[in-house]
């Protein structure tokens, strides 16, 4: 019976002891990219775990192809998350205090006191977080241009990346995939709705897995943070592990093992195979990052599906787009104020300029009377009046030249200020703006999961509860 259904018995202790011991271990697209998210304390220890069982890594050629393609996507993502806290900082303090404003007259309340006090400590917030940002960003700080974890990527799987299939043979997964999907089998049938031939891309590292099993003879450890029920087998509640149709076809067509795990559960379990320690704050810290992905996953599937009610799907795209559109009205309007502060700036820098020439010209001048005072007949008393006069008159002139100068550095103090505010708000609202396009495609509520989260290790498939 075992022979038949496979798929749905528990792994044996040796067949457990083969997949953590001896397996091809794969990383998903989304597990490679969750390298972007990670802290750096796990960042570092997660590819300290690569490194240790680099003999046993491999990555099909459409899982390289998606990290390289999404990479960018992640890293601008990540950057943009200072921008986007400080900016609801902003306006959790501008609703506020116009709150505020509906009542400046309390017998009570002093509300000014308390905007003032309130906006204090949000600055000091503010504050904290830059220099948080800026510290760790210059030591651990990634841009597209400046990537460690691609790095470090490149450097592990330099000489194990999967053979491309050829046009002709895409062509046929395609199509071979039009018939799956229209009778839901998996894997990838949940991406149906998604736009030309990336509906088939887990379809393509399904079949680059089991071509590069059969050839090499080798079982296949996948980890993946994708939540979708395509992969996963789900009961009750409880994630038992992966689909025993995708087990029963992988040993079929490769005589080899599959198995699947989240991860969180990979970094647990392969940390104690290696004898590595790994702090449970840091398997808290995974756990959360694939919580979050799961979120993702689910929520980008619940607008390209449609699965949720049409109504309430039209009503949260349609906010969604309305945001969008008062984020670029928003931009485009503090872009026209630094256009206007910039170009205040250059004319207020154009007139100290002035001033300081006619200063310097007018000192030159009064520089000659002062010498000509000094070397004049002092017997010749009306040419010592007339010099004295214009030392007076030059000196008047400095004065004034002085006070204006003062006035403009000032004045250009002041509108550099403005200009400091404006270009901080308009960072923050294209960060936010960033974030706001992706919630076209997926809502800020998460479906309500029945099911128990993958951050979990599923039911241990092991016959026994030994350790590796």
């Amino acid at each position: 019976m075992r022979s038949l259904f496979s798929g749905h018995h528990p792994l044996t202790h040796s067949e457990y002891a083969r997949i953590w011991n001896s397996a091809s271990i794969v990383l998903d697209t989304n597990a490679l990219l969750n390298l972007y998210r990670y802290s750096p304390d796990l960042r570092k220890n997660f590819i300290q775990i690569l490194n240790a069982v680099s003999n046993r890594l491999w990555t099909p050629y459409q899982v390289a192809l998606e990290f390289h393609e999404k990479r960018v996507g992640v890293i601008r993502t990540q950057n943009n998350l200072k921008s986007e806290i400080l900016g609801a900082l902003d306006k959790s303090f501008n609703s506020f205090a116009g709150k505020l404003k509906e009542h400046q007259k309390n017998a009570f309340l002093d509300m000014i006191a308390i905007e003032t006090k309130v906006d204090e400590f949000v600055q000091s917030v503010k504050v904290d977080i830059e220099r948080e940002y800026s510290s760790k960003f210059d030591e651990h700080g990634l841009t597209p241009q400046k990537d460690s974890v691609l790095s470090s990527v490149d450097k592990l799987y330099h000489d194990r990346i999967g053979e491309k299939f050829t046009s002709s043979e895409l062509d046929e997964i395609f199509t071979e995939g039009e018939k799956r999907y229209a009778d839901q089998i998996p894997p990838g049938f949940l991406d149906a709705r998604k736009d030309g031939d990336r509906k088939y891309g887990d379809l393509v590292l399904w079949k680059e897995m089991i071509r590069y099993a059969a050839a090499q003879k080798v079982d296949i450890l996948f980890i993946t943070d994708d939540a979708k029920e395509d992969w996963w087998w789900k009961s009750q509640g409880e994630t038992l592990g992966p689909l025993p149709d995708l087990r029963q076809e992988f040993t079929a067509q490769t005589g080899q093992i599959f198995y699947s795990y989240s991860p969180v559960v990979f970094i647990e379990k392969i940390s104690k195979s290696i004898d590595a320690s790994i702090a449970t704050s840091l398997l808290d810290e995974a756990a959360d990052t694939s919580r979050m992905a799961s979120e993702r996953q689910v929520n980008e599937r619940r607008f390209i599906t449609g699965k949720d009610d049409g109504v309430e799907r039209g009503r949260l795209i349609s906010k969604s787009f309305i945001k969008v559109r008062e984020i670029e009205r928003d931009i485009l309007r503090y872009r026209k104020e630094l256009t206007v502060t910039e170009r205040q700036i250059s004319e207020l820098n154009d007139r100290l300029k002035r001033n300081s020439d006619r200063v310097s010209r007018t000192a030159f001048e009064m520089g000659r009377v002062e010498h000509a005072l000094e070397v004049a007949d002092s017997e010749d008393a009306p040419r010592r009046g007339e010099l004295i006069e214009s030392k007076a008159r030059y000196t008047d002139h400095l004065d004034a030249l002085s006070s204006e100068g003062d006035k403009i550095r000032s004045n250009l103090n002041k509108v550099e200020q403005v200009r400091i505010l404006i270009a901080n708000r308009l960072s923050s609202l294209e960060g936010s703006l960033a974030s706001e396009e992706f919630r076209r495609l997926a809502s800020k509520n998460s479906l309500k999961w029945s099911v128990k989260s993958l951050d979990e290790p599923p039911i241990d498939f092991s016959e026994d509860d030994s350790p590796l």
